[in-house]
């Protein structure tokens, strides 16, 4: 695994921006339906699930930029995201899955790669500085935020390209 740096997780989410899209415009219709993971999600389900969660990278920059919260405010804002979340983060991921069950493969394609683009810009932006800062991601990986953007928009992606690469 390479050194956490800004120069190396730019050259992958780059890396990722150019052949994750061909990897999946790749795929054959029949294929899309083909059970990829655990959750019973089809190949189709874990685009829906790549489209949906790129958005959220960004916002770890904007999280780690805003000042440590309390111990009594971090438990109270735990709970009840929590609360909201439904069931926690697979209830999330799950309607995320259901309202894209419609969307055409390419939409979400363009919608992983708009969002992976606005990833790139935000890193690329960042201070560098920040991205030395400790947070925990909304799925509990934690580190600095060089660190945790590496775990979820480069390994946590891969991997799910890895399963969707499996159900081929």
């Amino acid at each position: 695994m390479p050194t956490d740096t800004r120069a190396n997780l730019l050259a992958d989410l780059r890396a990722d921006a150019e052949s994750i899209p061909a990897l999946l415009h790749a795929l054959q219709p029949e294929q899309l339906e083909q059970g990829a993971y655990e959750q019973g999600w089809a190949v189709r389900d874990l685009v829906a699930h790549l489209a949906s969660i790129e958005w959220t990278y960004p916002r770890l920059l904007q999280r780690a930029a805003q000042p440590p919260p309390t111990e009594s405010t971090h438990s109270a804002d735990t709970a009840a995201a929590a609360t909201a979340a439904g069931s926690g983060m697979g209830a999330y991921n799950a309607r995320q899955v259901e309202k894209r069950r419609e969307t055409p493969i390419a939409d979400l394609i363009a919608e992983f790669s708009a969002n992976r683009q606005a990833t790139i810009d935000a890193v690329a932006a960042a201070d560098p500085a920040l991205l030395a800062t400790a947070i925990q991601s909304y799925g509990g990986a934690s580190g600095s935020l060089v660190e945790v953007l590496r775990f979820v928009a480069i390994e946590h992606v891969r991997g799910h390209l890895r399963d969707i690469e499996a159900a081929r």
